[in-house]
């Protein structure tokens, strides 16, 4: 047992008894906060993991092999990174873009993308083998409107140090 455990009670029974005497406190009125709308809207439902990121430097790489051809060019300094994402049935991404392009693999089930530029606010479905290419100022949420989770996996190409994630507020052209 602490040598100073009598100290720290005695202690606490004076503060207890300081603030309990009986003589009436003055009240303070309750501050009035300013209570808006969120700027921002957050990701519900969703767990995610960075499996890596690192830096690509300036590349400007070119591959053909049998009449195939890929070409990765960036004109400044860039990272890559990799992530892993499960979005349980009924969650979403929140309305957020990217500073950079995003390369999305649907794992299983299927996420239901919305973009902030279209004014019907259509849903487009993407399900398991599918892959969504996002770009930089795309302001857009995916919500699992299933009943099993959906997994994707994204590697994203950024300006080097960049944040991976902007978050944005509602667009106002969806119900949610």
């Amino acid at each position: 047992m602490n040598s100073h455990a009598p100290d720290c009670v005695v202690l606490v029974a004076l503060l207890s008894l300081a603030a309990c005497d009986g003589t009436p406190k003055p009240t303070q009125p309750l501050a009035k906060a300013a209570i808006g709308k969120p700027s921002t809207t957050l990701a519900s439902g969703l767990t995610q993991i960075q499996l890596g990121r690192a830096n690509l430097g300036k590349v400007n790489a070119h591959s053909k092999v049998d009449g195939f051809e890929v070409e990765l060019k960036t004109q400044d300094d860039a990272d890559v990174s990799m992530g892993s994402t499960v979005v349980a049935p009924g969650g979403n991404t929140g309305w957020h873009g990217h500073p950079g392009m995003v390369v999305v693999l649907i794992k299983s089930g299927a996420l239901t993308f919305y973009e902030a530029n279209d004014p019907t606010c259509t849903p487009t479905v993407h399900g398991a083998g599918t892959v969504v290419l996002e770009t930089s100022g795309d302001v857009h949420i995916a919500r699992n409107e299933g009943i099993v989770n959906a997994e994707f996996v994204s590697t994203q190409y950024l300006a080097a140090g960049a944040v991976g994630r902007i978050d944005a507020p509602a667009p106002g052209n969806c119900p949610f």
